[in-house]
């Protein structure tokens, strides 16, 4: 299990993607750590590994789209922003899933 970065973790390295313009590895193992605490929570216990995988895909790659959207001086909590978004895209995924 990983240990999940803090607020003033993701904002340094936010900020230092938005100055160089790309994603950086390391905030795209941050993403990896908050899908996997999210999928992961209580609630989701009893979903096999296979019915997780394609969510947590789903949601790594919104994060990888959305990131640049977080505004470090509006907000100094992106953890909140970003389980915000993972939250959303399982449940988009799920609309999505619903709609085939």
């Amino acid at each position: 299990m990983f240990t999940l970065p803090t607020n003033e973790e993701l904002l340094i390295e936010i900020k230092s993607c938005r100055n160089s313009g790309q994603m950086s590895e390391e905030l795209g193992n941050m993403f990896f750590q908050i899908c996997d605490q999210f999928i992961n929570l209580k609630k989701f216990e009893h979903f096999t590994d296979e019915w997780k995988k394609p969510r947590q895909e789903y949601a790594l790659d919104s994060l990888q789209r959305m990131w640049q959207h977080f505004d470090p001086e509006k907000s100094s909590n992106p953890m909140g922003y970003f389980r915000c978004c993972v939250g959303c895209a399982i449940a988009a995924f799920r609309k999505k899933e619903m709609q085939v």
